[in-house]
């Protein structure tokens, strides 16, 4: 039997099931974890990781306000000195880019504009030449 490359539509659906089965498993670990776990950030966070990956290939809306959902309850969760604090801000700002571009809603705007000035303001000094993830 002769090996072939796989196709791009192949790597992409490839791609996407893992990215679903991903967010399977962290959903029902968020479901089954409470904030104040030790695992429960990491779990929430990763979530939205995968929505926003998920996002990116496919271009579903839903995506990005369910990666919004996770990442706003690592937010109301996290220690404001928490060290991922900066990068997952920056994360929250690009998703509500995306939703701005997408629906014309002011909110999310002004919901960008707010997440990324809390990144740059809670990005220690030492990491101040770190960019910022944009759109």
């Amino acid at each position: 039997m002769r090996w072939e490359r796989p196709s791009r539509v192949d790597i992409w659906t490839l791609k996407i099931s893992r990215l679903t089965a991903a967010i399977m498993v962290y959903n029902t670990a968020v479901s089954a974890t409470k904030p104040g776990n030790i695992n429960y950030l990491s779990y929430v966070e990763a979530a939205g990781m995968f929505y926003m990956q998920r996002f990116q290939l496919e271009q579903r809306i839903s995506d990005l306000e369910h990666a919004l959902t996770n990442l706003d309850r690592w937010a109301a969760t996290a220690p404001a000195d928490h060290p991922d604090r900066p990068r997952v801000f920056s994360t929250i700002g690009t998703c509500n880019s995306h939703l701005y571009v997408r629906t014309n809603d002011e909110n999310h705007l002004t919901r960008a504009i707010s997440a990324h000035e809390i990144a740059v303001d809670s990005t220690p000094a030492q990491d101040a030449h770190i960019p910022i993830n944009c759109v």
